[in-house]
Parts: structure tokens; sequence; C-alpha cells
């Protein structure tokens, strides 16, 4: 992802899909990481960086050299600063946020250097503005395509049962039991149903369910399915906060409980 962001970043590449980062290449990342996570910049800002003063200035914040980085800034400080823009003030629809800590150590512009007045026409939306707009758009849904991928995946994953909490479950009731307190595990559950089915071999059980607070019963989508070894106990389709009422009683988790007490609440009000 970073090397599509940053071209900058160019590691060897072998055999079977290898890439070798020289040293070089790990200091412009350590500076890059910096500037991100702890100075506060976006993407756009580091790239602007690399290219006003380049890559040795970015990989001088990564070592914290004041010295190198005060003469590259002043290397490249004669390129003349950027016009203003000017409009009518009637026309003004927002200011630019005040950025606290936009600058390295200061570095990256000049320190005498006004606010800039940046105000939009009628309909009237630069260029770079626009690019600027749609990169940000991009990363937000690419943002939300990983998070989703993130839930999505810990929303499959059952925890294997190694304690003795999430003991192997003997029978059809407790494998329901085991399958809702393992979703509980990696979401916060608000609503489901579950369904058993005796006639596999092993046993087998499978929550419906859905995270979402106003949420009625018509509205549960997702699906994790699980299969145990033990008894083949018949158990009727029921919702499975009245099943493990009990079991959220007896729980040494307080905040498993508070969970179980929630949905258990929320299904009584839809009922």
């Amino acid at each position: 992802f970073w090397e599509t962001r940053f071209p900058q970043i160019k590691p060897l590449k072998r055999g079977g899909g290898r890439r070798y980062y020289r040293p070089d290449d790990v200091e412009l990342l350590k500076g890059i990481r910096h500037l991100l996570y702890d100075q506060g910049y976006t993407i756009k800002g580091v790239q602007k960086l690399l290219k006003t003063n380049g890559n040795k200035f970015v990989m001088a914040v990564a070592t914290g050299d004041v010295a190198t980085m005060e003469a590259l800034v002043a290397a490249s400080s004669g390129k003349g600063d950027e016009p203003k823009v000017n409009l009518d003030e009637d026309q003004v629809v927002g200011r630019p946020k005040v950025r606290t800590s936009g600058r390295f150590f200061g570095f990256g512009g000049s320190a005498n250097d006004d606010v800039p007045e940046i105000s939009v026409g009628k309909g009237s939306v630069g260029k770079e503005d626009r690019a600027l707009l749609q990169e940000a758009l991009f990363d937000l849904l690419e943002c939300k395509r990983l998070l989703d991928q993130a839930q999505q995946s810990q929303g499959t994953q059952v925890p294997a049962a190694t304690d003795s909490s999430m003991k192997k479950p003997e029978t059809v009731e407790e494998a329901c039991i085991f399958v809702a307190k393992s979703v509980l595990m990696v979401n916060d559950l608000k609503i489901g149903v579950v369904q058993a089915f005796p006639e596999l071999d092993p046993p087998g059980a499978r929550l419906t369910y859905t995270t979402r607070m106003d949420s009625k019963p018509e509205d549960i989508s997702d699906e994790i399915e699980c299969q145990f070894e033990g008894g083949a106990e018949p158990l009727q389709v029921t919702r499975f906060c009245m099943d493990l009422t009990c079991y959220a009683a007896n729980s040494e988790e307080p905040e498993e409980r508070r969970r179980f007490e929630e949905v258990r609440a929320l299904m009584q009000r839809l009922d």
C-alpha cells in the first residue's frame, strides 16, 4: 500500500514475491510513519514534503537530525511562496482548520507566513482541491473496505475451546451456548437466533445475528455455523438470549453478563 502512495520507496524485488528493503528505504518509511502518526500529517502533506525537500529530509525526521533538516529547508527556501486566493467576503463558505502540528520543528514553511485566506465563489472548486477531495474519498473508501474485511473475518471465526469456560460441548444445547459465546468474544452482539441440527453427526448449531442496536428479527443476516462432537439432544429453533439467561447469570465476566442482559431486554421490547 505505501509503495503505491510513495513511489520513493523502491524495494529490491526477488523471486517468489520477496522484497528486500534497503537501509534508505527503512529510514524513509520510519520518517513517513512519524509524520503520519505522530505529527498528524495527511498522506498528501507528506507527499508535498517529499516533493519540496526530498527524501533526505523525511529520513532526517526519523533520526531527529535537525541540522540536516535545517540545511535541506534552507536549500529549498528559494522556490517562492504560493499565492493566496482572495475572493469576495460574502462568498466565503469555510476557512482552513489551524493545524497544531502541521510543521515538524517549525519546518515545512516560513515562520512568518500569515494564515492563508481561503474562500470559494459560486461553483468554483479548483482542480487541485477537487483532486485532493477525490483522493481523500478514495482513502476513506479503502479504510472502510479494510474495516469491513476485518469485521467479516472476526465474525466468521470461532475461537478454539482451550480453557474451562470454553470447554467442548457435550449436548446440542451446550453447542448453541458455545457458538453464541464465541461470537460475543469478537462482536457486540445485539439480537440473534440459534438453530440446532441434532440430526448431524456430530451435532451442529448455527447462530444468526446482527450487531445493530435498532435491529428487528427480520433484519438478521450474518451467520456462523459450528459442529461439535457429543450427544444429539433435540432442541427447537429459539432465540438465543432466552436459552442463555441462566448462563449469563452464572458467568464470571461482568461484561458478558451485561451484553446478555442488553440482548434479552431488547428482545423483550420487540416481542
